[in-house]
């Protein structure tokens, strides 16, 4: 038997659900398809935007629950924005950071 859960070290939402307003020390929530493990609290997760397939990086936060639904086959929690990242920083990241030809160039 293998195991069908996935480790992840990013939180990537598609642009529409995110917050239209992110802001340091407040606290969302998340919904994210497939059984997921984030690294829980106090080790920071990035916090990614996905704009069309391409990778925005945001933030950093900070994954304070999450819920996984083995029926549902998704990965629920919540979130507190720990940094958000200047412009001339996430065009630096989305450059480096973001797998080969995925980075967001908006």
């Amino acid at each position: 038997m293998g195991s069908i859960v996935e480790f992840n070290d990013t939180l990537k939402l598609p642009r529409e659900e995110l917050p239209k307003k992110l802001a340091v020390d407040m606290e969302y929530t998340f919904q994210r398809p497939g059984i997921r493990l984030f690294h829980p609290a106090p080790v920071r997760v990035f916090l990614v935007e996905d704009v069309g397939g391409q990778w925005n990086f945001l933030g950093k936060v900070i994954i304070l629950e999450q819920t996984i639904d083995a029926v549902k086959q998704e990965t629920r929690g919540i979130f507190r924005v720990q940094s958000l990242y200047p412009n001339d920083v996430r065009t630096t990241l989305n450059r480096h950071e973001a797998p080969e030809g995925k980075g967001y160039e908006g």
